[in-house]
Parts: C-alpha cells; sequence; structure tokens
C-alpha cells in the first residue's frame, strides 16, 4: 500500500511507557470486576423476582 506523499509509518506510532500499561490495566480491572458484581446484582434480582 502506497501513500501520497511518502507517508512515513515509523512516526506514527511510540512504544507505551510503562506507567501508562499498568494505568490502563488497572482501569480495566476496575471495570471487569464492577461489571461482575451488576452482572451478580442482576441475577439475584431475577431469581427473586421468579421466586415471589
Amino acid at each position: 500500500m502506497s501513500f501520497a506523499g511518502g507517508f512515513d509509518s515509523s512516526d506514527a506510532w511510540a512504544p507505551p511507557q510503562a506507567g501508562d500499561i499498568i494505568a490502563e490495566a488497572m482501569k480495566k480491572e476496575k471495570v471487569l470486576k464492577e461489571l461482575a458484581a451488576s452482572q451478580e446484582d442482576l441475577r439475584g434480582g431475577v431469581q427473586r423476582s421468579l421466586k415471589g
């Protein structure tokens, strides 16, 4: 694939800093835990509504 003007992709990407990777992983882990907790709450609510 060629680009008009000689696009140099080596300048477009830089390696992420280590702190960024760790911070992003922690944010993702927090979101996943919140989703799992919400799923459990929803499951409990559905079970209660089906029983009574």
